[in-house]
């Protein structure tokens, strides 16, 4: 999304990941997605890293300047804690150390603080979309589309927001 709002050209693969292809573990030995190669050769395995290289490499988006200390302590709590307890709610039938309810809650937990950040603003920030909406908004949707109608009945201002970054 980072990418698309930088208006930088990529070329897209979709790949299998039970079938990495080769030539993905040659750039990447990690064999995780996503990654960027650039011209140069020069890899960027790491999602929050490709954005903010997207960003840095756009004239026209200034979507780190409003709060940058809020959107990286947003994006840090996400990346520390929410995906790991999305990671356990999605795939609880690998994982029986936690109960599928206990993950739900602790998901919960953090989308009610998206949801008060929301009630002033259109997005986390101020009523324009900044850097932290677009890094966290992967996450969110995944965690609605588990179970979209629990999500909507309980989080109605997130429901505007997703609606609105998916309409972007």
């Amino acid at each position: 999304m980072a990418l698309s709002y930088s208006n930088i050209t990529i070329e897209l693969r979709e790949i299998l990941l039970k079938a990495r292809p080769k030539s993905l573990i040659e750039i990447s030995p990690k064999g995780t997605v996503p990654v960027l190669q650039l011209l140069n050769g020069f890899v960027i395995d790491e999602s929050i890293d490709i954005m903010k290289w997207a960003i840095q490499h756009s004239n026209s988006l200034k979507l780190l300047n409003d709060n940058p200390e809020l959107q990286k302590l947003l994006i840090n709590r996400n990346d520390s804690e929410f995906k790991i307890w999305l990671d356990r709610y999605k795939y609880n039938d690998r994982n029986k150390n936690y109960s599928l309810d206990e993950c739900k809650l602790k998901c919960a937990e953090i989308l009610c603080e998206y949801e008060k950040l929301l009630k002033d603003s259109k997005y986390f920030i101020n009523e324009s979309i900044s850097f932290c909406d677009i890094a966290i908004f992967p996450f969110v949707r995944q965690f609605a589309n588990i179970d979209y109608q629990w999500f909507e009945n309980n989080y109605k201002l997130l429901v505007d927001w997703l609606n609105n970054i998916q309409a972007s």
